[in-house]
């Protein structure tokens, strides 16, 4: 709001410069907390700059700004201690240690003095928020991914069964890895942050990461990110599905996904794979005015191209060499729409359209 600017993330330790008043001035810990710090419009001063976390790691991955200025982040945190707020949604962490981890949803005053509020959100194993989005009403959609069955879904949500498993490509896989398998997962909170309004997984038996969500002007929720679940939820695909060719042994490759999900969470109005049998990937998703949306990220050389783009092949291969076959970057705008005369397609596609060595970490859609 005022052309300020929001800096956010997490520091190796105490040392970044705070605002007497704010939040939290001083470190309660020294391993890796959060902070959240407001520049004015022109960067020559501090608005707020405050601490965010407990006695242990915390990283905002994530956040948002209300009409209002007040700043809304998300990310993971690692163990208690962290703040919350009394009649919050989740005011108690749940995942234990030995590599787990739960969401914190907060909510900061305009000024950075306090929190309007903040929770815990997550099961008995880990789980990690990396969106959010924030509709007219003030309530919190937040999007990512987790390993724990017991996450909170809400009653009618699309898919209220958790399907991530371990050795779910091969029994030998069980001897190296008896980890559990990630499902992306989305939930919105009420404005007060006091109550779970709907809350889904999305996801199946191979593992799925969550990167990228918006909300588009329809109110849906956008997401993307990789998979490596043959049994991904899909609707009206433009992809024919998951390539398992190389599914072998340990290896598991994955492809990158787009999914369109109502704003109740109950209904899967789209959603398609994109990518061939090696490793693809989508980091970062902007809707635009055709109702369509653009994706970036990284592809393997068979990735669906368009014959018309900036770029349209052969690809080149930037990343030889290190196990999961050739990758490039590639940009790809889709149309969700399904109509009789406009069935859901990619409109284009082009690799490489960033310099050999860079990879594409968020898109922006400027104007319509």
């Amino acid at each position: 709001a005022g052309g300020n600017a929001i800096l956010a993330g997490a520091t190796a330790g105490p040392g970044i410069v705070t605002t007497t008043g704010s939040l939290q001035p001083i470190a309660t810990g020294v391993n890796s907390p959060s902070f959240i710090t407001k520049l004015n419009s022109t960067g020559a001063a501090l608005v707020f700059s405050t601490y965010l976390g407990g006695s242990s790691t915390s990283n905002v991955n994530a956040i948002a700004l209300d009409a209002g200025g007040a700043v809304y982040a998300t990310g993971s945190v690692t163990t208690t201690g962290f703040p919350t707020t009394g009649g919050a949604f989740q005011p108690v962490y749940t995942s234990p240690g030995n590599g787990g981890g739960d969401c914190f949803v907060s909510m900061l005053a305009v000024d950075g003095s306090s929190l309007v509020y903040s929770t815990f959100l997550g099961g008995k194993n880990p789980t990690s928020c990396g969106a959010i989005a924030l509709d007219a009403a003030g309530d919190a959609y937040v999007a990512g991914s987790t390993s724990a069955s017991d996450f909170p879904v809400t009653t009618g949500a699309f898919q209220t069964q958790f399907k991530g498993q371990g050795c779910h490509i091969s029994p030998s896989q069980c001897l190296f890895n008896t980890a559990v398998s990630s499902n992306v997962f989305v939930s919105k909170l009420n404005a007060s942050g006091s109550a779970l309004l709907y809350s889904t997984f999305l996801g199946g038996g191979g593992g799925d990461g969550l990167a990228g969500m918006a909300l588009d002007s329809a109110g849906n929720v956008d997401l993307t990110g990789s998979t490596a679940s043959t049994d991904f939820p899909q609707s009206n695909p433009i992809d024919a599905g998951y390539d398992c060719s190389f599914c072998i042994s340990l290896l598991e490759p994955s492809d990158a996904f787009v999914s369109v999900l109502d704003p109740t969470l109950s209904t899967l109005a789209f959603s398609t794979l994109l990518g061939g049998p090696w490793y693809d990937g989508a980091v970062s998703l902007a809707p635009d005015a055709t109702g369509g949306f653009w994706i970036g990220g990284s592809a393997s050389s068979d990735f669906p191209m368009t014959p018309d783009a900036a770029n349209p092949g052969p690809l080149a291969i930037l990343f030889p060499g290190q196990g999961n076959g050739p990758s490039s970057n590639y940009l790809s705008h889709l149309i969700p729409a399904a109509a009789a005369t406009t069935p859901p397609h990619i409109s284009g596609t082009s690799p490489n359209l960033l310099l050999n060595g860079a990879s594409i970490q968020t898109i922006t859609v400027l104007g319509s």
